[in-house]
């Protein structure tokens, strides 16, 4: 991935964290010259480096993920158009801002007890905030067996990982203000980027 170094996120500990926030990626695969993409939702283990995720048996791209020659994910966080009446300098020209993680990888697959732990916590991440969670346990068991037998677990181990977040870091304090101010007045994703952009200008991220 380019990354111009205005834009290069540094830290592992917010590579990591950005992960655990978006974690509905694409998984890209390549075997034998053969590109496949699918989306999927990843749970990250911090501490063993690894992702983990599921796939319908009856998906073509879980065939060949043990043997893929490469293994790409990629995680999308926010984005936007810029437009070049936003900045206070003349001669400027349309942009996109946005933040992005890739990981690379080797992938190998899960038996049924590794299966049911990585369901278990990806529910429980995803459930969290509800009054009332759903786990598992609110299956019968014959219901239960049968959405098993229907999916297989993966793990991905953690080779790279590199971050961009382009969020016109490489223009002036006034022109990043203004910025600011115009994503302010757009839709919810903008105002949630000029958050991170007015905290970036204050010096506290």
């Amino acid at each position: 991935m380019y990354i111009p170094e205005p834009y290069k996120i540094k830290k592992a500990t917010a590579l990591l964290d950005f992960i655990n926030k978006w974690n509905f990626a694409d998984l890209i695969t390549v075997n034998q010259g053969k590109l496949m993409s699918n989306k999927v939702p990843l749970l990250v283990d911090v501490e063993q480096n690894v992702l983990y995720g599921h796939f319908g048996r009856t998906n073509e791209q879980l065939q060949a993920l043990e043997s893929a020659d490469d293994v790409m994910v990629i995680f999308s966080g926010l984005h936007s158009y810029i437009s070049p009446q936003w900045y206070v300098s003349d001669g400027m020209v349309p942009t996109w801002n946005f933040e992005t993680v890739q990981v690379k990888g080797k992938a190998s697959l899960l038996d049924n007890d590794g299966l049911v732990m990585m369901l278990e916590k990806l529910t429980k991440k995803h459930e969290g905030n509800s009054d009332a969670p759903w786990s598992m346990a609110a299956l019968d068991e014959n219901r239960r067996e049968k959405m098993l037998n229907a999916i297989v677990g993966f793990k991905i181990d953690v080779e790279h990982i590199e971050g961009k977040q382009k969020f016109s870091q490489n223009r002036s304090d006034d022109d990043r203000e203004s910025v600011i101010n115009a994503l302010q007045q757009q839709d919810e994703t903008a105002k949630a980027m000029a958050v991170i952009m007015q905290q970036q200008l204050d010096g506290k991220d």
